[in-house]
């Protein structure tokens, strides 16, 4: 019997599991987790990471804690995985990561909680003690309520049809019946842009042109150039900190007021420039 039991536990193979992603999967073992992508350039990406200290904790073997790291394991881990996949897939400019990730996801969670589970508890609850139904209608209006969001909001984001992986391929954009712009593939097996026509241009060659002036990137150049000039804009942009005595404006750069204390307008410090 110890022989047979011997022999059950050398068999036993280690537990996996894993979740897809934007052009490739995620797969977690129990000391890290792997994720295979492919990036714009047809290439196989892998990124690999070990798991936090949470994972090899004791809590993992508590019954109703255990719970909570799955949860926090689905979530989290699940939702950096689809992140580092989408930074993939945009390239180098369009790092979606820091602040603006946390915003868009606080944003996100809060829009779905509010919709799909607030407010239909709410209106049932409301329609039970208007009405005087029974708690079991109640849950069935607020099924119905729930069932009617998310057609609704399967309608609204259905309004196009995803263009083919290759370069050049579109689909045409609808509002309200009415062709408004395309959905345009401007490099193969990267997500799509939104084209819609200027004044006297119609979408045709409205899509030419961004075909045109797409080069290495997603996005077409001139607007790529254009927000690298605004970034670097930004960083010299100057100011007046204020006027002497001979009615001179102090003028301070913006990047050394950000990145040096020292150039605070309250210090009277820094490198400055008289301007009449």
């Amino acid at each position: 019997m110890r022989e047979s039991d011997n022999t059950i536990e050398e068999l036993k193979l280690p537990t996996y599991g894993g979740q897809a992603v934007i052009e490739g999967v995620m797969m977690r073992g129990k000391q890290s987790v792997a994720i295979a992508m492919r990036n714009p350039e047809n290439e196989i990406v892998i990124h690999k990471e070990p798991l936090g200290s949470i994972y090899k904790s004791r809590l993992v073997n508590i019954p109703f804690l255990r719970g909570l790291v799955m949860l926090w394991d689905a979530l989290i881990l699940g939702m950096r995985a689809l992140t580092i996949s989408a930074n993939t897939q945009t390239g180098e400019d369009e790092q979606l990561e820091g602040p603006l990730l946390y915003l868009t996801l606080g944003i996100s969670l809060t829009i779905g909680i509010v919709f799909f589970f607030l407010a239909p508890a709410t209106i049932g609850q409301f329609v039970e003690k208007t009405l005087g139904w029974s708690s079991w209608w109640g849950n069935i209006v607020e099924g119905i309520i729930r069932l009617a969001i998310l057609v609704g909001y399967i309608w609204l984001v259905g309004k196009y049809s995803e263009p083919h992986v290759r370069k050049g391929s579109c689909s045409p954009l609808r509002y309200k019946g009415m062709t408004v712009g395309a959905v345009l593939r401007t490099r193969s097996h990267v997500l799509p842009v939104f084209v819609s026509p200027g004044h006297l241009v119609d979408i045709d060659t409205s899509v030419q042109v961004v075909l045109g002036c797409t080069g290495k990137y997603r996005i077409p150049e001139p607007l790529r150039r254009a927000d690298m000039f605004s970034k670097k804009l930004k960083e010299n942009i100057s100011f007046c900190r204020g006027k002497d005595e001979r009615g001179c404006c102090q003028i301070q750069n913006i990047r050394e007021k950000n990145t040096d204390p020292s150039n605070s307008p309250l210090t009277g410090e820094g490198k400055t420039q008289q301007v009449r």
